[in-house]
């Protein structure tokens, strides 16, 4: 929804040299489906990806798009291989860094304990190494940890054991799709989950049903490299996505995406789509030519593109040491009152301060 409305917009304002954009998508299942996915956006001659997702194929998917000179723009990668690749500009913070701002977070707003609550996967143990790092720099103790797998259906006692842990917060390591289940659970036993996890996690008819005085979502600690919809009444920037979400939500041309641009559907994934699409319009516009390669180098010598947060984007900044393409380090700090997602302060901090261990893929 985030790429389909944010092309639409700048199709209406103009586009790139006056001409229409065009973007394009494929789907993967597997490994070797994802393979073939990034090798046809190659033989398409796509002159950048915005927000790709291939978890499945990752490292194959980061070396085949920079071996084209193609430039993944804020793609949802994990590896230090692609958070290093030069090929990689991070608009946002990837996952690892997610999870060691919601620490921040919890420090900010007093709390000195943590339970993790996670995905039986690798990926979690490497999160949970960076959730160890941001508690022992912030003072925090972990005191347990409750693993749920995969494909577990239900999750209460799960839950259950979680929230007899005792800690102030709980740190959840988890996919969006497992984010409901937990909240069920914590429903149906009458209880606030005092969870810590990404705002983009839930949409927003999860937080009117959830958020709610006394319901398991009350109060959470959330995180996130965009403003939450709560905040778009004082930042014009977020009232304009915001505006342009209702915009294809009524006229858009794709029916499913249409539907999955409706208000009470939207999360702060696709508002981070729009912006880093509309970053990359902001670099591109006036090119006289579009390729690839000015796209690249575009980004490489910008000195800002403002898309109207809190500062200009730098592509070119250098992040820590294994997160070298993060170049943008602002965390919004976000809660969650009478089920409405809104902004614990009004300007983002800047994380993280620390020396973070190496992600391996």
């Amino acid at each position: 929804p985030g790429l389909a409305a944010a092309i639409d917009y700048i199709n209406c304002h103009g586009g790139v040299g006056g001409k229409y954009v065009e973007w394009i998508y494929c789907g993967a299942a597997d490994a070797n489906e994802g393979e073939a996915c990034v090798q046809s956006l190659v033989d398409a001659g796509v002159v950048a990806t915005l927000t790709d997702a291939n978890y499945a194929a990752e490292a194959v998917n980061t070396d085949t798009l920079a071996a084209a000179g193609i430039a993944q723009i804020d793609p949802f990668v994990n590896s230090e291989a692609s958070l290093t690749n030069p090929d990689v500009y991070m608009f946002c913070q990837p996952t690892p860094l997610d999870y060691a701002a919601m620490v921040a977070h919890a420090a900010t707003v007093g709390k000195k304990t943590i339970w993790n609550f996670y995905g039986e996967s690798s990926q979690a143990a490497h999160n949970m190494e960076i959730v160890q790092m941001a508690a022992d720099h912030y003072g925090l103790t972990v005191l347990g940890s409750t693993a749920v797998p995969l494909a577990a259906a239900a999750y209460l006692p799960q839950v259950q054991a979680t929230l007899a842990g005792g800690a102030d917060v709980n740190l959840a390591i988890i996919a969006p799709f497992m984010s409901a289940l937990v909240l069920q659970s914590a429903e149906q036993l009458g209880q606030n989950f005092h969870m810590v996890v990404s705002y983009g996690q839930f949409n927003q008819e999860q937080y009117q049903q959830y958020g709610q005085a006394g319901g398991p979502l009350e109060d959470a600690f959330l995180v996130s490299c965009v403003p939450p919809t709560g905040a778009a009444g004082d930042i014009p920037a977020m009232q304009e996505a915001v505006d342009g979400f209702n915009a294809y939500a009524e006229n858009g041309a794709d029916d499913h995406i249409r539907e999955l641009s409706a208000p009470n559907k939207i999360t702060a994934y696709a508002y981070r789509a729009w912006f880093s699409t509309l970053a990359w319009w902001q670099a591109v516009k006036d090119l006289p030519e579009v390729t690839a390669a000015s796209v690249r180098e575009a980004l490489d010598t910008s000195t800002g593109i403002d898309v109207g947060l809190a500062q200009p984007w730098v592509p070119s900044n250098e992040g820590p040491p294994g997160f070298t393409r993060v170049s943008n380090t602002l965390v919004y700090l976000v809660t969650v009152k009478d089920g409405e997602a809104v902004l614990v302060q009004p300007e983002p901090v800047s994380y993280p301060h620390l020396t973070l261990p190496t992600i391996s893929p």
